[in-house]
């Protein structure tokens, strides 16, 4: 947003008070000023001229030659189009080496045999309007040479305020509200505004509000006799300031108090609006209204229009409607100066994608209060640039602002603000600074009880934190002493689950080379499709961001997995992990959520790519997860099954497998299903890994301890038993380290087969077992025997070792 500081001067005194001094007092209390400019810079250079002589071109009837004198040198020939130029005006302008408005520069040159050494300008030219029917003269006192910016008291500076800082500030939208900021920053007072006219006898309009809510307070007036030709240059260059385009007095009028005030005004024209008063309701199906902007818009029952009877005639605090916009024949009209509610008119203005300075301002929440002063700031300006026009009759206001915005009283105690601020600050200095703000403040013992403007009291100065956070800014925060915090220092509670969590993930990048990858929590409905698991029970999201992902995952499996199809595009060998949570319904629709690290491993086949074996790699990953968790196939109650069970369809029926313990399955692995894989665009073939972080926790056994690292080297033997389909995997291992005779540094199960040529009823378990001594280095003899006694152990439960 954009502020000038010769508006902001018809509100507070800026005598003594530079461009850059405002904006770093404002950046520092209020709002941040992002940048400081000259308004109208691209009339540096121009100069104030005299018209010396003014004769007829020699060789065109409708042009002149003029002899000009611009203060140094002699007169300048310049040769002019203008029909209005005369000997003894002051005039704008551009000698020779100038640079125009747009852009032009402007060189000596010779028009129908005539030198022309410069020239005179005109409004358009110098892009103070689009009036170029004859040149700008100037006031006769303007002095000869000097600036045309002064000579027209057009020196002025915006400041460029981020519209970031201002959104809880509804109040900071107009030059009235930052100018109170000025004046409580710099120790002045606010000028009082001007008073209007009184209205001149007569009926006022009709107005009829239906939806309260939506429309707390409505006001609207009549004025007759009004002109909309050209508006004064001091209301054109207020508003080139704000780079707003003229339109004329009625809607230049509108622009100045919506930038005065910060309240949106609108007005109708009276003949076009008929006789039927104004009705404010919601929108009925099959209506429409052509906007200002000639589009066409069609209404929902959401939208909050203005009627002229039964016909919408504009958008409630978005857009006025074309067929009863001013023009250049209005002579009277009825203003609207309302009061509408922020999320209606924002929802109707995204739903259109109209965007206008009215719609900005109502969907901060503006206050209720605006709308009669907006009538009576309408009422000044329109009596200040159009001669003869008046207002008729009282206002009509329908609503009551108190009852939309009641008083609000806040509490301030001087401990409590010290405390949170850590410097002194008095009770007398916080009553002042809030003061200054226009807070009426009345102190009791220790506390100030607070009234809150209604300018505030829209939610934000609601709380004691919000007076001392106004307190803080305008007594200012560099006056807070540097200090370190004192509060007790608590160590943050061991979490054995988030703890394992981080383990892993490091486990996975660093030893499996996997990277990271962070998805959404809701997933779409083609996804679950694809994933066979749109029949399973999810919950739904109330508000989702799309109709289409209202459910939140299972598992992070069902987010991650999509992930893979566009990775693998790009690359012949695809690694992704994701630590999360999935949700399930649980007991009476309370939702359980579930700790869950997931992986997918795609790769292409070929030129660098493998296509066999996703299951060994699944397993491989899934039991060194495990591992790493301290929890084993062979430990006591871990079983590992064959499949990965209900609940996860996007498994290979018969390629997968988990790792079950007492309080249920801590991972399970294998091959992406080809169909799902299809369904989710992945061309090519992947291993799945899934681990329940929470399971793994609970159900790890091995604990963390040192061990003296071997002063001989292993010996790693391969071991492939058959047995019966009874036998589990961890009793076999058992008695091949009973075998071992207390050599065993580790028996790990790595493959389990069933086929030919083993019998039915039988399963081949294959172990990596290493042996190690203490004393000596291990030989063929000592693997020899170890066999023959593996040989004979496994014998005890019906198995043998396969050669």
């Amino acid at each position: 947003m954009k502020v000038s500081l010769r508006w902001l001067g018809r509100h507070v005194d800026l005598d003594g008070l530079g461009a850059q001094e405002i904006a770093e007092a404002l950046t520092r209390h209020s709002a941040e000023v992002e940048g400081v400019e000259s308004v109208f810079e691209a009339l540096d250079g121009l100069v104030v001229g005299e018209v010396l002589d003014s004769a007829p071109h020699p060789d065109a009837d409708r042009l002149s030659l003029n002899q000009v004198a611009v203060g140094e040198g002699d007169a300048l020939p310049i040769v002019c189009g203008a029909p209005n130029v005369a000997a003894g005006q002051r005039v704008a302008v551009a000698v020779p080496g100038t640079v125009l408005p747009d852009g032009t520069k402007l060189k000596k040159s010779k028009i129908r045999g005539q030198v022309s050494m410069g020239m005179i300008l005109s409004e358009r030219e110098l892009g103070l309007s689009e009036e170029h029917d004859g040149i700008l003269v100037l006031d006769p006192d303007a002095s000869v040479g000097g600036d045309v910016t002064t000579a027209l008291g057009l020196e002025d500076w915006a400041l460029e305020i981020d519209n970031k800082s201002l959104t809880h500030r509804p109040d900071l939208w107009g030059h009235r509200g930052i100018a109170r900021e000025v004046a409580a920053l710099f120790g002045r007072s606010l000028i009082p505004l001007d008073e209007a006219p009184a209205p001149a006898p007569g009926e006022g309009w009709e107005v009829t509000v239906e939806d309260e809510e939506g429309c707390p307070v409505y006001a609207a007036q009549l004025f007759e006799g009004v002109d909309n030709g050209p508006s004064p240059l001091w209301l054109r260059a207020l508003l080139a300031a704000m780079d707003q385009q003229t339109l004329g007095r009625l809607v230049d009028a509108t622009s100045f108090v919506l930038f005065d005030l910060g309240q949106p005004t609108h007005v109708f024209d009276l003949g076009a609006l008929g006789g039927d008063g104004i009705v404010v309701r919601r929108a009925r199906a099959g209506e429409s209204l052509l906007t200002l902007d000639d589009e066409t818009a069609d209404l929902e029952a959401d939208d909050l229009v203005i009627c002229a009877g039964e016909r919408p005639v504009a958008l409630a605090g978005v857009i006025g409607g074309q067929e009863t916009g001013v023009g250049d024949q209005t002579d009277r009209v009825l203003l609207e100066s309302a009061n509408f509610e922020a999320s209606s008119v924002r929802r109707t203005g995204q739903r259109l994608g109209i965007a206008t300075d009215a719609r900005t301002r109502f969907e901060k929440g503006q206050d209720p209060h605006q709308a009669a002063a907006g009538v009576e700031r309408f009422a000044w300006v329109i009596d200040q640039v159009c001669e003869g026009a008046r207002r008729i009759g009282s206002p009509v206001v329908v609503g009551d602002a108190e009852r939309s915005r009641p008083p609000v009283t806040v509490s301030l105690r001087g401990d409590r603000l010290r405390s949170v601020l850590g410097m002194p600050v008095t009770d007398d200095e916080a009553a002042d600074a809030l003061g200054r703000l226009g807070f009426p403040v009345s102190a009791d013992q220790g506390t100030l009880d607070v009234t809150v403007p209604p300018a505030r009291a829209g939610g934000d100065v609601m709380i004691e934190e919000d007076l001392i956070e106004e307190v803080a800014r305008l007594v200012g925060y560099e006056r807070i002493p540097r200090s370190a915090p004192m509060r007790p220092a608590v160590p943050v509670p061991h979490d054995p689950v988030s703890a394992l969590g981080r383990m892993l993930e490091d486990r996975l990048v660093l030893a499996w080379g996997f990277s990271e990858a962070m998805t959404y929590n809701f997933v779409e409905a083609s996804v679950l499709d694809a994933l066979g698991a749109d029949a399973l029970e999810h919950m739904h999201v109330t508000n989702p961001q799309s109709p289409t992902a209202a459910r939140l995952r299972r598992d992070v499996a069902a987010s991650l997995l999509p992930a893979a199809g566009p990775n693998l595009r790009e690359r012949v060998d695809v690694r992704l992990f994701e630590r999360g949570q999935g949700v399930r319904p649980g007991g009476s629709d309370e939702p359980v959520s579930v700790h869950q690290i997931a992986c997918v491993w795609a790769s292409r086949s070929g030129r660098g790519g493998w296509r066999d074996e996703p299951y060994a790699r699944a397993q491989a990953l899934g039991l060194d997860l495990a591992a790493a968790s301290g929890l084993r196939p062979d430990h006591a109650g871990v079983i590992l099954e064959e499949g990965a069970g209900d609940g996860a369809p996007w498994f290979h029926g018969v390629r997968s497998g988990r790792l079950v313990a007492d309080s249920g399955w801590a991972v399970r692995f294998g091959e992406l299903d080809s169909r799902v894989a299809a369904g989710l665009g992945l061309k090519g073939r992947a291993a799945v890994v899934e681990a329940d972080v929470e399971v793994l926790a609970a159900a790890g056994a091995d604990p963390v301890s040192y061990e003296v690292p071997p002063r001989y080297p292993d010996l790693r033997v391969d071991v492939a038993v058959a047995v019966p389909e009874s036998v589990r995997a961890g009793e076999v291992a058992d008695l091949l380290a009973k075998a071992s005779r207390g050599k065993a540094a580790s028996v790990d199960l790595f493959d389990i087969y069933r086929g030919e040529p083993l019998e039915d009823g039988l399963k081949s378990l294959a172990y990596h077992v290493v042996l190690r001594a203490g004393d000596r280095t291990l030989e063929a003899k000592d693997e020899a025997s170890f066999l023959g006694r593996a040989a004979r152990a496994v014998a005890e439960v019906e198995g043998e070792v396969r050669q």
